[in-house]
Formats: structure tokens, C-alpha cells, sequence
């Protein structure tokens, strides 16, 4: 691999070297993300980045663990031992994730399911390690419990307040049932834990990759990158998946006296809740199409895309054509990659095309 510009004096480093150099670099990114906050968001984005590089220039996993060891022993001197433990499982397995996935020329999308799956997994370790540690119980349904008591405080404490300032009854209704309705969401969230978890990681990877493309692009190593939105596709066999998350959720019944058919109900609502969202993701960029199509404005975009989300009944539209995609194509966009590998000859048997995108 060769460098450009002031970064190609990296090419004439020898393995030892680099991993050196690379080491430090990690060091010092995750340092300044503990220390200083503001530049701390960033640092959280770049850290990843230089063992990405590592792996792709040396495809050599064992390299790559060891200067993520001594990278983890360096910030356990720096910054103790808790700091060391989040930065491996963290941003360190982060890299290794995508420097695997890239150096082996996946998609863009595998990469970052690929590094969602993993943050899931160092994080669920990382959850286990510290109630392991912590003498206390650091469930999100005994988390939820104390939110809940803390809301109903300051619910009190407000209510107080309002009517020794004169407020009218109506007035204090209102706010009432605010904060009752805040307790009922409360009540049962950490029902919904893996997905919020699955999917903040993968927006995280998303953000982790979009920055690693960048880099990479700038110092002119190959990298698959996202296509445009408005040609984001999925596959029909989706649908299996939102299946399975309805019958799980029918079968097994929510108030069940037995503890695995709750489990698998919970699993069912979050498995429909993932689809939900995947869905609504893809009918998003159905819906993009045709507005990049017909040349709308983009402030009308942006009302649009507000009102989408503020109105459910527009939302579930959304989440509808992303259903019917894979099955109807919506945007003939398969019709078009059909012809264009095919010198315009698309009238092969039906069976060649049955049940839609595989993309």
C-alpha cells in the first residue's frame, strides 16, 4: 500500500514499525476522547480508523490483536484498567470488524451488520463483566423501575408547584397525564433493550464506516462504499424475518405463566420492531427516488420527510412500500440492472426473477 503525500513515509515501514506508530495513534485518540469531551465526539468516529488501515495493509490478524493488546496495556497505564477494557471491547473490536470485512472486499452494508453484530456482542460482554464487578443490579427493567419512581417525585413536586402558582385544574391535567404517559412507556422499555442496542450500534457502525470511507478515499485505498439512497434496496427474504416475529409474538403469549413464552414474545415484538424499522428504511428510499426523480425542492423534502415522521398513519404508508418492494419493484430498478447486463434482452422465464430483489 502506498501513501500519499506527507503519509508516504507509512510505506517504508517496516511491519514492527507501523504497528508502532498505529499503537500510539489509537493511544492518543482515545485519551483525548476521555479528556476532552467536545473533541471526544470525533475521536470516538477516528478511533477505529487506524486499525481498519492496519489490517487492510497487512491482513494479519494476529498482528492486529497483538498492537490492539499493547494499545490496551498503554491506556490501562494511562487511564486504569475500566478505560482499557471499554476501549478493546469498543472501539478496538470496531476496527477489527471492518478492517476483516473491507480487506476482504464485502459490501458496504455487510461491513457495517458485521460490526453492529459485533458491538452487540462486546457490549452484552462488557454488560455481564460489570455486573459481575458491581455489586448492585444494573438491569434496564430495575433501571427502568427507578426512572419511573424519579419521574413520579418531580411529577409531584411540579404538580405542587403549579397549583401554588395558581394554575387552573385544566392546566394541571394536562400536565398530569403528561407525565402519566411518560411512566407508562417507562413501564415497559426494557422490554425493547436489543433493539434500541442493535439499533444504536448500527447506526454507530454506520457513522464509523461513512468516516473510514472518507479516510480511505483520501488516501486512495479501495473501499466499497454505500450506493445512493434512493437505490437502497432489500431482499425479499426480509419477510421471512417480519414472520417470524409475528408468530412468535401470536404463539406465545406476553402474560404467560411460563418464562420461556415471555422471553420468546419479547424476542418476537423486538424481531418486529427490527423489521419495522428496515422496512421503513427501504420505503424511505422508495419514496427518495421519486422525489429525486421529479426534481422536488428540498425544503418540500424535508417537510415531507418531518411530516412522515410526526404522522403514523403517513409512516405506515412508508413502511408499506417498503414491503412491497422486493416483490413488486417498485422503481424498476432490477428491470434496469437486467437490461443493462443483459444488452436490453430481460425476457427470460419468470422463474428467473421469482419473488423479487436479492440485493
Amino acid at each position: 500500500m502506498n501513501f500519499p503525500g506527507r503519509l508516504a513515509v507509512l510505506s517504508s515501514l517496516n511491519k514492527t514499525t507501523f504497528g508502532a506508530v498505529f499503537s500510539s495513534i489509537l493511544v492518543v485518540l482515545f485519551l483525548i476522547g476521555k479528556y476532552f469531551p467536545v473533541l471526544g465526539i470525533a475521536a470516538v468516529f477516528f478511533c477505529p480508523i487506524p486499525v481498519t488501515l492496519m489490517h487492510v495493509q497487512f491482513k494479519d490478524i494476529k498482528f492486529t490483536m497483538l498492537v490492539l493488546l499493547v494499545s490496551t496495556a498503554l491506556i490501562g497505564a494511562f487511564a486504569g484498567p475500566v478505560s482499557a477494557f471499554i476501549f478493546l471491547t469498543g472501539m478496538g473490536m470496531q476496527g477489527l470488524a471492518f478492517g476483516i470485512t473491507v480487506a476482504n472486499g464485502r459490501s458496504a452494508f455487510y461491513s457495517v451488520f458485521f460490526c453492529a453484530v459485533v458491538s452487540v456482542l462486546m457490549t452484552i460482554f462488557l454488560y455481564y463483566a460489570a455486573t459481575s464487578l458491581v455489586d448492585m443490579d444494573l438491569s434496564m427493567k430495575q433501571t427502568g423501575e427507578m426512572l419511573k419512581k424519579a419521574m413520579s417525585e418531580y411529577k409531584t413536586s411540579t404538580i405542587e408547584s403549579l397549583r401554588k402558582s395558581g394554575a387552573g385544574d385544566e392546566q394541571v391535567r394536562q400536565v398530569e397525564t403528561m407525565y402519566n404517559q411518560n411512566m407508562e412507556l417507562l413501564k415497559n422499555i426494557h422490554v425493547f433493550v436489543p433493539f434500541f442496542l442493535f439499533a444504536s450500534t448500527l447506526m454507530t457502525a454506520f457513522i464509523n464506516y461513512k468516516v473510514t470511507s472518507l479516510i480511505f478515499k483520501k488516501l486512495k485505498i479501495d473501499i466499497n462504499d454505500f450506493p445512493r439512497f434512493e437505490l437502497w434496496r432489500i431482499s425479499w427474504g426480509y419477510l421471512w424475518g417480519f414472520i417470524a416475529g409475528l408468530l412468535l409474538v401470536n404463539l406465545f403469549l406476553a402474560n404467560s405463566p411460563n418464562p420461556a413464552a415471555r422471553y420468546l414474545n419479547i424476542a418476537g415484538q423486538n424481531i418486529l420492531l427490527t423489521f419495522n424499522f428496515i422496512f421503513f428504511a427501504s420505503g424511505l428510499a422508495v419514496l427518495h427516488y421519486f422525489l429525486v426523480k421529479y426534481s422536488v425542492p428540498v425544503a418540500m423534502k424535508i417537510f415531507l420527510y418531518v411530516m412522515i415522521i410526526l404522522n403514523p398513519l403517513l409512516y405506515t404508508f412508508v413502511v408499506i412500500a417498503g414491503l412491497m418492494d422486493p416483490w413488486f419493484d417498485l422503481r424498476g430498478l432490477e428491470k434496469k440492472e437486467c437490461e443493462s447486463n443483459n444488452n436490453g434482452d430481460c425476457h427470460g422465464s419468470d422463474d428467473d426473477n421469482e419473488g423479487g430483489s436479492d440485493k
